[in-house]
């Protein structure tokens, strides 16, 4: 199974190395472009346009391999970035912020989950569904 999935890392790797490319060309990040290559290559594009193709690249067999890979791929990223922060550089008073903002952030999503929960509850719950 691993080994059916290397054609389509292959591509996945062309395909992100020749947008981030690009990306760097036009004074944006490198992430930025193979982050765009990740749309072209899934479901919006690739899979609208030419779903045959998609299949035959990405055959549903491999599709979970590609999963734990892009989840280890971006756990290590994430490490990476947070890895080249330079901590001794930042002001004490922003360290204090910064989960305030953090968690202003997921309580202000949440309540507006909650408003328009409660507002379109009548339109989108189904009938067997009690408050």
């Amino acid at each position: 199974m691993a080994f059916r999935a290397l054609p389509a890392l292959v591509v996945i790797l062309i395909t992100a190395g020749v947008c981030g490319g690009l990306a760097r060309r036009v004074g944006q990040p490198r992430v930025l472009g193979e982050m765009v290559a990740g749309v072209l290559l899934g479901p919006t594009l690739f899979g609208q346009v030419w779903p045959d193709a998609q299949e035959a690249v990405f055959p549903g067999e491999v599709r979970p391999v590609l999963y734990i890979l892009s989840s280890i791929g971006l756990t290590l990223y994430m490490f990476l970035v947070g890895a080249g922060l330079d901590h001794a550089s930042r002001v004490p008073g922003e360290v204090r912020r910064a989960p305030l903002l953090a968690l202003s952030g997921i309580a202000l999503s949440m309540l507006l989950g909650f408003g328009v929960g409660a507002v379109l509850w009548g339109t989108l719950s189904r009938p067997d569904v009690g408050r």
